[in-house]
């Protein structure tokens, strides 16, 4: 297998146009000069502190795409296979999550702040119009992004563009009273439609699913009823606000975001519902596309040659090498269709407590300023700031935090905690004039203070975050027969001999009672993953159950050793002693302890699949032993008495 050496075009490679947000094509932007884009900003960024900084963060991801070719150029076969095989399992399980019944309609306001300043001044129509600055461009109405000027560009580099090309920029102050004006007039209308939250004052995420299906009927299908009801929804937020919007209309509202942008302006977009049409045009989407995928990850994909969201379902070892475990379940979500189906997944996570906000904080961007007193002003300017927003929303907070950002663009945060809740500035002050004490003396571009853990907040849990009560589950009881169908050549005798014997056939020879066990396997195909969980539950079969002593312990040890041997397809395996066995080719390992309970520990990759243990304090409250595994588990420290014989630290991910 060889990577392909190049992951962007040629033009980018060569400009480094790929350092900046303001190079991705937005809607209404096709058919503009690329190359005269790309040339402008490398000549009007090439040796400014941002490009250095945008090359050594490049730099940086090129060191990352490095060392993942080295790994996988390392890659064995049996390493790819195994990696396959999870890739698979993961598509599989993301083929049962797909949900495409519902209809989730995204509304998008076009060109929203330069629309709202065009309809007040009709002369700027023709013209290509700017809100913003000669810093920071906030919006653009269709016109400039013909001449590849967009939203988060800077100012001078838009003017260039456009002087290059035989027009004028034309520049808009911001009017955030009118913006919000027509936000609220659009948010009235929407509400009769449906439930809906708003992404931003120009976005709005619009649950239409019980509209749909009271209009679909007499004749008209769903898919009709939808076309029509956002339709006419449309043509009333222009009739009350005198401003066109597109919408998107899917059955996730990740596919219902990427519709949105298809038809700007002023139009809209039905997203295939039928499985195979909506995964046929997902597959076809380029990766960038989603939301979530970034410079930075549309790079490292494009290493791999996942170019499109399709290409991520033939390069499953390279995705579940590359990415983390999560990363790689989420993309591999996305190239199924799987996707929030309902608002509170996408706007509010479960949570129990009163104050739903996370923080409140307050930021300024200034010209390289080193002088200490009249940065001490600004922070003090930004508590007070900070402060008058707590007290409108009557909150308290305990952390305080300084964001800095230096004229190199390197950015550093410093927290500090109160035991008392602080409301005023003179007390966000006391926290946040020594953070910024820390730095000085220092020359800044940015300033930021931020409050969080506020009184009364909520516990907020992300649905994707792994929990330790999931951690800690007990696994479903598998039969032995099925244990040992799936398993192969390992026999069930080996894990349930009641008469201290543990025979094997094509696991090799199992010596009872002795300290070195050898282990050969000959079933290279078994599914890792799926033969630990089995021998989890084959440990709690009836006939392991009925021995009793030492003579049991060690065969109950030495059948789960045996097992895994064959599961990872391990040449050998030694074990010092009974108390501790570590299998060194897949990292599994299998702690005896003092309870004459197992704990058994699957890592596969760098990845824990499952362990179990029921007799200590944390797995059940009557007992007074303590296992040390569970106790690093949830409190993070080994305990003083740990009633474990011993623990085979460092083993992939479990710790």
């Amino acid at each position: 297998f060889e990577l392909p050496q190049d992951a962007h075009k040629a033009t980018m490679v060569s400009t480094h146009a790929h350092l900046y947000v303001f190079t991705n094509e937005k809607g209404g932007m096709a058919g503009f000069d690329k190359d005269l884009q790309a040339e402008v900003i490398a000549e009007m960024s090439k040796g400014s502190s941002h490009y250095q900084h945008a090359l050594k963060q490049d730099r940086k991801t090129d060191d990352r795409i490095a060392v993942m070719r080295e790994k996988i150029a390392a890659m064995s076969e049996l390493d790819r296979r195994n990696l396959s095989k999870r890739w698979e399992a993961l598509k599989v399980a993301a083929g049962e999550k797909v949900e495409l019944s519902r209809w989730c309609v995204v509304l998008d306001m076009d060109a929203f702040f330069a629309s709202v300043e065009i309809r007040d001044n009709p002369t700027l129509a023709t013209k290509p119009v700017a809100v913003g600055g000669m810093s920071m461009i906030s919006t653009t109405n269709y016109v400039a992004r013909q001449y590849g000027v967009r939203a988060a560009m800077p100012g001078f580099i838009g003017q260039e563009l456009c002087k290059r090309q035989g027009v004028q920029l034309v520049f808009v102050d911001h009017h955030f009273n009118k913006y919000k004006e027509a936000s609220e007039q659009m948010q009235n209308v929407i509400r009769e439609y449906g439930d809906f939250r708003c992404g931003s004052l120009d976005e709005a995420y619009i649950d239409l699913t019980d509209a749909v299906r009271r209009r679909a009927g007499d004749g008209q299908t769903e898919e009709e009823a939808a076309e029509l009801l956002v339709q006419e929804m449309r043509r009333r937020i222009e009739g009350v606000t005198r401003l066109t919007c597109s919408a998107g209309i899917g059955p996730t509202f990740l596919s219902a975001k990427i519709g949105s942008d298809y038809n700007k302006p002023n139009g809209q977009f039905l997203v295939p519902r039928e499985l195979g049409k909506h995964l046929h045009w997902l597959s076809e989407l380029r990766i960038r596309k989603v939301h979530g995928v970034g410079r930075v990850s549309e790079k490292v994909l494009g290493a791999l040659g996942v170019e499109t969201i399709g290409d991520l379902l033939g390069n499953g070892p390279e995705v579940l090498t590359a990415f983390s475990p999560g990363t790689a379940s989420w993309l591999m979500n996305v190239a199924c269709g799987v996707a929030a189906t309902q608002l509170h997944d996408v706007f509010t996570p479960e949570h129990h407590g009163a104050v739903t906000r996370k923080s409140l904080s307050a930021e300024r961007t200034f010209r390289g300023e080193e002088n200490c007193e009249m940065l001490r002003a600004k922070c003090l300017e930004l508590c007070n700031t900070v402060a008058e927003g707590l007290r409108a929303e009557n909150l308290a907070a305990k952390s305080v935090s300084v964001k800095i950002k230096t004229v190199e663009f390197d950015v550093f945060t410093k927290c500090a905690n109160s035991g008392l809740y602080l409301k005023s500035a003179d007390e966000i002050a006391k926290l946040a004039l020594p953070l910024l004490e820390s730095y000085l003396p220092c020359k800044l571009r940015l300033m930021g203070v931020r409050t969080s853990s506020f009184r009364g907040q909520v516990a907020k849990f992300d649905p994707k975050q792994r929990r330790l009560d999931a951690l800690f589950a007990k696994p479903k009881p598998v039969s032995a027969t099925a244990a040992a169908s799936s398993n192969g050549d390992c026999s069930t005798t080996a894990a349930a001999s009641s008469n201290g014997d543990c025979s094997t056939t094509a696991c090799g020879d199992v010596v009872n009672g002795e300290d070195v066990v050898s282990v050969n396997s000959a079933d290279q195909d078994q599914d890792s993953d799926t033969s630990v969980a089995t021998l989890v539950s084959e440990m709690q079969e009836p006939e392991l159950a009925r021995a009793e002593g030492e003579a049991a312990q060690d065969v109950r040890t030495q059948a789960t050793v045996a097992c895994i041997a064959n599961a990872c397809a391990a040449d050998e395996i030694q074990t010092p002693s009974p108390a501790a066995r570590l299998c060194r080719a897949s990292s599994f390992a299998v702690v005896g302890t003092s309870t004459g309970y197992d704990v058994v520990v699957c890592c596969g990759p760098k990845r824990c699949a499952t362990w179990a243990c029921d007799k200590c304090t944390f797995c059940n409250p009557g007992s007074r032993v303590t296992c040390e595994m569970c106790h690093f588990a949830r409190k993070g420290s080994a305990p003083k008495r740990a009633r474990i014989t011993d623990w085979v630290r460092g083993v992939g991910s479990c710790r």
